[in-house]
């Protein structure tokens, strides 16, 4: 009762076991556990894609990023997370 009320003023549940990406960053979180609302929502901040496993890439004038999806998978796998959503990531 109380979790389906803190959903009804706009605090709500995100998982503690799944992770997903926004913007390159990673999250643990997703969608609310109490409600049918679908919007993927942050409990904790983990760290960037290219953290878990990627590769840097600098040149001259340009840093570039490059995000290797098994390296995430197997170190969000490491630390117990699902993850959420399609790669790129």
């Amino acid at each position: 009762m109380l979790k389906r009320l803190r959903c009804w003023i706009g605090v709500h549940n995100p998982p503690t076991n799944t992770a997903f990406t926004c913007m390159g960053a990673v999250f643990i979180g997703g969608p609310c556990t109490c409600c049918a609302d679908g919007v993927p929502r942050e409990r904790k901040f983990i760290g960037n894609t290219w953290e878990f496993g990627g590769s840097v890439q600098e040149t001259e004038d340009l840093v570039s990023y490059k995000v290797s999806a098994s390296g995430l998978l197997e170190a969000l796998h490491e630390r117990g997370l699902f993850y959420l959503g399609d790669f790129p990531a």
